[in-house]
């Protein structure tokens, strides 16, 4: 009888840290996708995530909806292209300013929404294209990724590429707006 306690105690034991792992996965299931996704880069076996591949993916929606990469140049001041050498995550951050600018211009007359759901209301509305839409929301994750990421590295090749990408963004965003009668000049 008392090798069957110790038999059941230690299966118990073996038993409880994977049980208690798969409690907790389950648990937050729903917020642990966002979680992985703000994991700049990391390797658990033969799974990696890359913030570069994360980039490369909104470029190539990018290409796929026809927008190119724009010079910046006179696009920031001196003193912006300074701070972004130093913390190339404040890049992401201004750029994304100008493409949300645009979003709370066309959302003037509305109840204040979330990004996600202006986007998703000037779709429904076929107000803008699905590609500039969903490059849109991909640029805005990115942005937060980035944004949050502890010390990410950035090089300054990237930095400049994000910034004409973005000024390409918000002119085909901005084009598609004033199409559509949303924004006041």
């Amino acid at each position: 009888m008392l090798e069957y306690l110790k038999l059941l105690v230690d299966l118990i034991g073996h038993i409880a840290w994977p049980g208690l792992i798969l409690l907790v996965v389950y648990q937050f299931k729903d917020e642990l996708p966002a979680l992985l996704k703000r994991i700049k880069k990391a390797k658990v076996g033969n799974a990696e995530f890359d913030f570069t591949e994360a980039v490369t993916e909104v470029k190539n929606l990018a290409f796929q909806a026809g927008i190119s990469i724009s010079g910046i140049s006179g696009l920031f001041s001196n003193q912006d292209m300074m701070l972004f050498k130093e913390a190339p995550e404040w890049a992401f951050i201004k750029s994304w300013q100008k493409i949300e600018s645009l979003l709370l211009r066309s959302n003037v007359d509305k109840p204040k929404a979330s990004i996600n759901r202006m986007i998703d209301e000037l779709l429904s509305s076929s107000l803008i294209d699905s590609e500039v839409g969903n490059l849109v929301v991909k640029m805005y994750r990115l942005r937060n990724e980035i944004v949050h990421a502890k010390n990410p590295e950035i090089s300054r090749g990237e930095v400049l590429e994000w910034l004409g990408l973005s000024k390409s963004v918000h002119d085909r965003l901005e084009q598609q707006l004033s199409s559509a009668g949303l924004l006041k000049t």
